[in-house]
């Protein structure tokens, strides 16, 4: 994977800050499971492409049906967003469940 060195480093990083700070017990914690980077990870790679292409082609669309596309298009991409990355998110979450879980 071509992100693999720069999960290991920002692991790393979390990993040496909870120790500098004395939680030794939360650095070990954050320790075993590096699938819920990922997850997250993809999901917001996923939600930022989704986001430019329904940002670019949302005023279009409204103003072919009549409206302002500058009153509108921040509401409705702004639920758009939200609502498709959350199910992103939750979606990816139940295919790497079983990486997630142990």
């Amino acid at each position: 994977m071509i992100l693999e060195p720069e999960v290991l480093l920002s692991y790393r990083k979390q990993l040496f800050e909870c120790m500098e700070e004395g939680d030794l017990k939360n650095a070990l914690e954050l320790a075993p499971n590096l699938s819920s980077g990922r997850v997250a990870g993809i999901a917001l790679g996923c939600n930022v492409l989704i986001a430019g292409i329904i940002g670019g082609t949302l005023p279009f669309i409204i103003k072919r049906f009549g409206g302002d596309p500058a009153l509108m298009t921040g509401p409705v991409l702004t639920t758009i967003t939200d609502i498709t990355g959350v199910s992103i998110y939750l979606g990816l979450s139940t295919l790497f469940l079983a990486s997630l879980i142990g």
